[in-house]
């Protein structure tokens, strides 16, 4: 599911056509929409001198047109970066039998449109430096029993030593109160004692408990996915104890079983479409 924003003038239109066909169609080529974790973001941010909105929830599966997610375009015409989160851009109207729901937004004048209580708002974001040694522990603690040799140290020392001409990318999922609420890397290689894959990996997707079952690490999921394409990459990779479900349903296929420090993983791989 992913949100278009629209006027309550726009969705009455919308409604008597049928289809929502915004003027970014004409000048732009496509429908801009976000992910639910954005939406209020760019709400405030594109919408600022409105009082009520409303969110179509859009069903990606009843699409006639297809749904892409790409980085904002840069001015000088450079590839996205590691901090440009993806949004998805619809290459056509969007018909009315895809919009799954509504939900209004509105606010106060001279304030902001507020989360509603469906969502989470977040930020994918290269992590940043004051939540580095939050990260850490998380890392130490959930990967412990896997590279028992690491310590917290290991991991900061890791951060500091991200170059942007290497193949590491740290990425957080941050709050619009700048709480960490999860971390996950992107990788050449995931330090598999029978490597035979040629990467990049996924790695070490962790989610603080207080903001599982929202969103956040399917996003951060994705996010390490798309910078993979963007990077040339034709597939990306990943291994997994007891997650296999998780990343089936994603859309992950299992390529072979593995062991790891004495633990059985599970290793996944992703293809990228042409």
């Amino acid at each position: 599911m992913i949100a278009h924003l629209l006027t309550p003038q726009d969705w009455q239109r919308a409604q008597s056509a049928r289809v929502i066909r915004p003027a970014s169609l004409d000048t732009e080529g496509f429908t801009h929409c976000s992910e639910l974790h954005q939406v209020v973001r760019v709400a405030n941010r594109f919408y600022g001198d409105h009082r009520a909105l409303v969110i179509a929830l859009i069903d990606t599966k009843r699409l006639t047109h297809p749904a892409v997610w790409e980085a904002p375009a840069h001015p000088d015409g450079s590839i996205p970066r590691a901090h440009d989160e993806f949004y998805p851009h619809i290459y056509g109207p969007i018909e009315l039998d895809a919009v799954h729901s509504t939900l209004s937004l509105s606010k106060e004048p001279h304030s902001k449109f507020l989360t509603p209580e469906e969502f989470t708002t977040f930020t994918v974001m290269p992590l940043p430096q004051h939540h580095w040694s939050r990260a850490a522990e998380w890392s130490h603690r959930a990967w412990h029993h896997e590279f028992p040799r690491d310590t917290t140290q290991t991991y900061l020392d890791q951060y500091a030593a991200i170059d942007p001409a290497r193949p590491l990318e740290v990425y957080a999922a941050v709050s619009e109160h700048d709480e960490l609420m999860g971390v996950a890397t992107l990788v050449d290689d995931d330090e598999l004692a029978d490597p035979r894959e040629p990467g990049p990996w996924i790695a070490a997707v962790y989610v603080d408990p207080r903001f599982r079952s929202r969103g956040v690490g399917s996003a951060l999921v994705r996010h390490g996915e798309r910078r993979a394409k963007i990077l040339g990459h034709s597939s990306v990779y990943l291994y997994t104890e007891d997650k296999v479900s998780w990343y089936d349903q994603a859309g992950w296929q299992i390529v072979r079983s593995s062991t790891l420090n004495g633990l059985a993983v599970t290793v996944m791989r992703l293809e990228f479409a042409t």
